[in-house]
This record gives C-alpha cells, structure tokens and sequence, in this order.
C-alpha cells in the first residue's frame, strides 16, 4: 500500500520513477520522496497530453516542482518522470522542435488536397483542424461537346479533372473522349490529376493561375477551339482575355460550389476557441468565412492565402491576410505556413 512506510522506502531507492494519475498528489509524492533522502536538485518533468500536438512539459526539480506545477496552472492528466533519465529530454525533445509543434491551423479546403495538407501538417507537430467551407456538387454535364473538334482542353483546376472522369464513367465513357485535343493545365496539382489517370499534359503553366496560363500559353491563340471544364461560376478573365486574342473559347460546366454549413460551423467553433492559422484556397472560401463569421472577427489568426488572386478575394471580404502562398502546392503552403507562425 502507498500509505506504508516500507513502500516509499523502497520507491524513493528507485533511480527512474515514472507515476501515472499522480498530478493530484503531487505534493505529498515529494514529500515522501525529499524524506527519504532523494536530492532536491532531482530532475522531475510533468508530460500532459503526451504525443498529442497540444503536449505539454514542465521540467523542474523536486526542489520547486510543486510551486512551479502551481504557478504554471498545470493539470491532470499528465505523467511524471522522476530522475536524472530527465536531463536527456534537451537531447531527445524532438517532438517539440517540430516547426509547428503545438499550432492549430484551421484547414478550409476539402478532399484530396485537404487529406494531404492535414497530413503534413501532423507531421510537422500542427493540430489540422478540418472545416470545408464549401461543398461541390456535380452538375449534369454535357459530354456530347467534347466532340466538337476541340485544339486544347484547358483544365483550371484538379476538381475539374475529377468531376470529368466523373461524368465520363457514369456514361460508361473514358478518357478516349477527349478526342486527339491537346491538354493543359493551370498548375502543378491540376497536371498531377491529370497524369494520375494517364493523360499527358501538354503545358502547365509555372504561374498557377489565370494570369500564368495567359502569359505563358505556348501557342497563339488566335483561330484555335478551346475548351474549360470548370465549375459554373468562376474567373471569367481567362476565357475573356481569349475571345479577345481572337480564339473560339467555351465552357463546359462540371459542378458548382455551395456552402458547406456543418463546417462553417466547426470553423466558427475553432476560431472562437482560438486558432493559430487559418488556411484559405480560393476566393469562395474566403466570402464563405465571412458568411460563416458574420460580425465576428478572427481573433489572433493570421490568415493564409493560396494565391494573390484568393487574397485579393479576402480582402474584399474584409478579411485580414497574413501572407500569400505562391502557389497551392502542398509544399508551398506549408512552407508558408511555417515562414509566417516563425515570426509570432
């Protein structure tokens, strides 16, 4: 029994010690341990949520544990180490030295991309918080004009490739309606979706945006047939800019976005619990947050944006930006990520 005093006289000779569920009793636990002669100077450390992105530690002594325990506010449940095997967490905290160890970053996107990005995230010691602001709903599409002859099939997005294979299979189609069109794609992601599914993409534009895709469009567009599969609503500049250049440009609409309500709310109920980033990919996200926000602000969050254009989007939502990702590659967000929550 604990309350014997063979008990402690044998614990207290006990080099590493390592108590579960003592938090409570931590006074009387040093007390016992000081009385059998164990140093004040012994290394002890409390780890409460422990392999957890929210872990926390407090190394002290047994000397000062308990004030520091009290004064830190720390509380159960937590582990506690006592012994000079504590010394060594300077050589083995890695966990901690993680570049955003204990940061809840809110992700609004859904899918794939998310289920990357949420990945990453974890491993770089974040709490991925997921909140989809926006839901994508299929639209009837009509694959009879895919047969008209098109030069290039211009894909603004890796939801557009999907939402096509989509269609195309539920009409016992394949990609070999595509026809002998040749393929580009807005971005580093939208050619991967492509490649996933064996299509050679043609060009990618190293801008990931609109802008990029008509800067650097390989060819002269004038007389060609160009064809974007897209959401219904969306940036008319490309298409615009075009028909101006004197190119034949239609769209084929795949799917629309509406707001996702079960994740305005768990966005709404993260922020006010207090998050640390907020990650935004596109400008319906951004006019999303506000809808979900109302009057509300977003407290300390500093809000990340994938791209100027998602930026500009934000701000017009009277959203604050905290910085700008160059691009939505899961690489370049998350390097934004880190370069922006370094400098709190």
């Amino acid at each position: 029994s604990a309350t014997r005093p063979e008990y402690w006289d044998a614990v207290a000779r006990v080099e590493t010690l390592v108590i579960l569920m003592g938090v409570e009793r931590l006074p009387a636990i040093v007390t016992e341990l000081l009385a059998r002669g164990r140093a004040p100077d012994t290394p002890v450390a409390l780890v409460r949520w422990g392999t957890y992105p929210h872990q926390e530690t407090l190394v002290a002594t047994l000397g000062d544990v308990v004030e520091r325990v009290r004064a830190a506010g720390f509380r159960r449940p937590a582990v506690i180490v006592v012994g000079e095997v504590v010394r060594q967490r300077q050589t083995l905290a890695w966990f901690e030295r993680r570049p955003l160890f204990r940061r809840r970053v809110l992700v609004t996107r859904s899918g794939e991309p998310a289920a990357e990005l949420v990945q990453r995230l974890a491993e770089l010691g974040a709490e991925p918080i997921e909140a989809p602001l926006l839901r994508f709903v299929p639209l009837p599409v009509d694959l009879a004009r895919l047969e008209a002859g098109w030069d290039w099939i211009v894909f603004t997005s890796a939801n557009a490739v999907r939402f096509l294979l989509d269609a195309l299979a539920a009409a016992g189609r394949d990609v070999r309606a595509l026809g002998t069109a040749r393929l580009a794609a807005i971005g580093g992601a939208t050619a991967r979706a492509l490649s996933e599914v064996g299509l050679r993409v043609d060009f990618t534009a190293a801008t990931p945006r609109a802008e990029g895709l008509l800067a650097e469009f390989p060819v002269p567009v004038a007389g060609l047939r160009l064809l974007i599969p897209r959401a219904r609503e969306a940036r008319e500049l490309l298409p615009e800019a075009w028909r101006a250049q004197g190119a034949h440009v239609e769209i084929l609409p795949l799917y629309e976005t509406v707001p996702d309500e079960a994740g305005a709310a768990r966005a709404r109920a993260a922020i006010a619990a207090g998050v640390d980033a907020i990650l935004l990919a596109s400008g319906s996200a951004a006019r999303a947050l506000r809808q979900a926000l109302g009057t509300g602000d977003l407290g300390a969050a500093k809000t990340i944006c994938l791209g100027p254009v998602t930026a500009d989007a934000a701000r017009a939502a009277g959203l604050p930006v905290a910085a700008v990702a160059p691009s939505p590659d899961v690489d370049a967000v998350i390097a934004t990520t880190i370069a922006t929550l370094a400098t709190d």
